[in-house]
């Protein structure tokens, strides 16, 4: 070194204690949060879904930095072994420093951890340092280190540190390259991140045994130096950081790169976490940033700053088992070798009742499709589309007659069809629903035509539930009242009340509520069974299961509210469990869900006419709520219908006793299969207190008219008088359960007979006797509605979240 050069230094080492003294530490800054990304986890807090990220950071605080046995013995190996002694400088690497700068022969960085952290702020200010900011550097690491203790200097580093591939911080490092927390690396792993210090943008994770141009190093020589300094370094109290064996295992051959390469950890393939966004993580991602904006109030940017660590609700298994079903369906849909149709949606949501958690649900095939615009890919089908509902919205009116008092053991509802129905404004009475006269009803009234569910006159609650028979849920809406229901629907988190509210009133009544008139989720629909599952407790759905930040938990914010009392909820969910119990001696819509062994069921099908939309709702009691809807992408286009899949089970394509109960059936037989749940019983039905309802008279029996019998030439030789049978039974004839709350039968897994359904219109085979005390068959079983269902008023249409994708059409099973 020339004599100027050492006379350079001389000055700069008398000036030092002068400036020393006059040099403010910028604390604030130095203590400010750095930017970092937040992080989405599934259900075991581990598993990472992805990142929103301006910034690749996840800040881990001191006491998840300390349970990492080797990550910070790492960092100390590879830079400063002398860290937990020294004073914030070491001044042989600072002399060293400065004499490599000074002399021209190259730049060597700060020397220490804590010049480090202080360099790392100086550099998100303004690039590299002048020698006066270098200076500076070192007078604030010397401050830093008398005002903070080593641990704070020591978290705030390794959260700060640039490591390669758009990751700051260990944690980001850890996930982009291990998958894994940065506390759980193990010494090959931390060795390796310790080792990126040096050159992280010229070291290659992927490529470790390739020299970085000018430094004439490898990341694999740089990775066995730092696991040598760790086989030389102690923890406090002497015990070595790695044995000599240990050392030995991971490097067999120093100095031999190919023996030594056998052992260095293997990366995870290069990825970004935000845009890894593919398959159902997507959806996931989409789901928990509204949730976080809507009920938690953050920005997008503070998102994507924040540091937020986000676990989810979502169980990676449950999600994965659930996109099988609906693969598998897809593959059984398959029409003389062709596949689903493009236009067709499905979406399909699984939550927990007790808690409102969304487990699992299918949002569409695939975030990242290449052929997403056909598929609206990233338009969810569960949380976002929106349909019409069909005879799904039954189970809304049939939950508003129980809360005012209906009893569903002994009301008889009004199976009359066709049906007049009055408006809402009209004068007419709750019970003033007739038979049209002279072929037409009156003006603005609505019409029920004939349905097959029923044949007429008074029908059981059950019957009518099992059937889905739209006179008699006609009729019991508009007894109950159109505002009434949308009041309750609102209850259980349906989205009932908007834009198309006030014609739903005016234009038709209770005909277009009962048959489904209104576009919900099917996000809505699965809250709506869960709370039904839970004794009438609602939990709103939600996504995220805990927050925190910097190391603090933010407090959940998820609505509850009881809707029905249990005693009520037992009456609905025994009224709904007819459509997939055949041992009720009704063949109901929905044997296509029907489970093996039998487990009670809440259960409901939908269907809107020309089969735009299909579903079915179905709950487990206090165990899982499952719905699965499915829609044609343009209602417009009458080329566009459900209704050219295959046939299922007896159940034409477009019904949602096919398809959708079979996705249903599907799955649940592999969630049940995963998660071992014993058969929940539902509540023992109780209608102390309610009233029994008689909302049609029976039908009187024919008179008898005689009728001659002879040659075939209108003249007999005698005449006879009989009568034909009565079009339907009396009330007392009638297939009515009749239980009592303490005897009614449950249904028995070991005998639940095999479903048997015939198609629609044709009949559906029954397939058990009666449930009623004696166990004798009923008079006559009931079939399901068919398409033939419709109203004469003219519907008016729903709005949608998409365009297009709101169905126009009601009243089918």
């Amino acid at each position: 070194m020339s004599a100027m050069a050492l006379g350079t230094v001389l000055i700069l080492i008398a000036g030092f204690f002068f400036i020393y003294s006059k040099v403010q530490l910028p604390i604030k800054q130095l203590s400010a949060p750095l930017s970092q990304s937040s992080q989405v986890y599934y259900s075991d807090g581990k598993s990472l879904v992805g990142c929103f990220c301006s910034i690749n950071r996840t800040a881990l605080s001191q006491t998840q930095l300390a349970q990492g046995k080797y990550l910070e013995q790492a960092f100390f190996a590879a830079e400063d072994r002398h860290f937990l002694t020294e004073g914030g400088i070491s001044i042989t690497g600072t002399a060293r420093a400065l004499l490599v700068d000074l002399s021209g022969s190259g730049y060597q960085g700060a020397s220490t951890i804590t010049e480090q952290y202080v360099k790392t702020y100086f550099q998100q200010a303004g690039g590299n340092l002048t020698y006066k900011e270098k200076l500076k550097e070192i007078i604030d690491a010397i401050k830093l280190a008398k005002l903070k203790d080593k641990q704070w200097i020591l978290s705030h580093y390794l959260n700060a540190i640039y490591l390669g591939n758009g990751a700051y911080g260990v944690e980001a490092a850890a996930q982009t390259y291990f998958g894994k927390h940065a506390w759980l690396l193990d010494p090959a792993q931390a060795a390796m991140l310790a080792a990126m210090v040096q050159e992280p943008s010229g070291f290659d994770p992927y490529h470790p045994t390739q020299p970085v141009s000018g430094l004439d190093v490898s990341l694999l020589d740089r990775w066995v130096y730092v696991l040598g300094n760790m086989a030389g370094d102690t923890f406090p109290g002497g015990t070595p950081v790695l044995t000599q064996a240990q050392y030995h295992k991971l490097v067999p051959d120093p100095g031999n790169p190919a023996a030594d390469l056998k052992n260095f950890p293997k990366v995870d393939k290069p990825r970004s976490a935000q845009a890894n966004w593919s398959g159902f993580r997507g959806y996931v991602m989409n789901a928990v940033r509204n949730e976080l904006e809507t009920r938690y109030g953050f920005t997008p940017a503070q998102i994507s700053s924040a540091g937020l660590q986000i676990t989810t609700t979502i169980n990676w298994r449950k999600m994965k088992a659930l996109y099988a079903a609906v693969r598998e369906a897809k593959h059984m849909m398959r029409v003389d070798g062709r596949a689903f149709p493009i236009w067709g949606r499905i979406g399909a949501v699984l939550e927990n009742p007790k808690n409102g958690a969304i487990q699992a649900w299918y949002g569409g095939p695939d975030y990242t499709a290449k052929n997403c615009k056909k598929l609206d890919c990233q338009f969810d089908t569960a949380l976002q589309a929106r349909s019409q509902v069909g005879s799904s919205f039954k189970p809304y009116v049939l939950a508003a007659a129980v809360k005012q008092g209906m009893n569903v053991a002994t009301s008889k509802l009004n199976g009359t069809s066709p049906l007049c129905v009055p408006p809402d404004s009209s004068a007419q009475t709750r019970m003033t629903l007739s038979r049209p006269k002279r072929g037409a009803c009156p003006p603005l009234w609505a019409t029920v035509t004939p349905d097959n569910a029923t044949r007429g006159g008074p029908v059981s609650v059950a019957a009518a539930t099992a059937a889905s028979s739209n006179p008699a849920y006609v009729d019991l809406a508009h007894r109950v009242g159109t505002q009434y229901i949308i009041d309750l629907a609102n209850d259980f988190g349906v989205a009932v009340k908007g834009p198309y509210s006030s014609k739903l009133q005016s234009y038709l009544g209770e005909t277009g509520i009962a048959l489904g008139i209104a576009s919900l989720t099917v996000e809505e629909q699965a809250t709506t069974f869960a709370t039904l599952a839970n004794r009438g407790m609602y939990h709103a759905p939600h996504v995220i299961a805990k927050i925190t930040r910097n190391g603090q938990p933010i407090p959940l914010r998820v609505d509850q509210r009881r809707v029905l009392t249990p005693k009520e909820t037992a009456d609905v969910d025994w009224a709904l469990s007819f459509d997939t119990n055949s041992n009720s001696g009704y063949t109901g819509t929905g044997t296509n869900a029907v489970l093996s062994p039998y487990r009670p069921t809440i259960g409901k099908t939908g269907t809107t006419d020309s089969s735009k939309a299909a579903w079915f709702l179905g709950a487990l009691p206090s165990q899982y709520s499952f719905v699965v809807g499915m829609f044609t992408r343009d209602f417009n286009d009458n080329s566009q219908t459900l209704a050219v899949l295959p046939s299922r089970g007896g159940w034409t394509g477009g019904y949602g006793g096919a398809w959708p109960a079979t996705i249903w059936q599907l799955y649940m037989t592999k969630l049940l299969a995963m998660s071992h749940r014993p058969i929940a019983q539902l509540d023992p039905l109780n209608v102390t207190g309610m009233s029994k309802w008689i909302q049609a008279k029976s039908i009187p029996k024919p008179k008898c008219k005689p009728f001659w019998f002879g040659n075939g030439r209108g003249r007999g030789h005698g005449r006879n008088k009989t009568c034909s049978p009565a079009p339907n039974p009396s009330p007392s004839g009638f297939p009515t359960p009749n239980p009592s709350p303490s005897g009614f039968p449950s249904p028995s897994p070991s005998g639940f007979p095999s479903p048997s359904a015939s198609p629609p219109g044709l009949g559906l085979a029954a397939n058990a006797a009666a449930a009623s005390p004696a166990g004798h068959a009923p008079a006559h079983k009931q079939v399901a509605s068919t398409p033939s269902l419709t109203t004469a008023a003219t519907l008016p249409q729903s709005p949608s979240a998409k365009p297009g994708w709101a169905v126009t059409t009601t009243g089918l099973a």
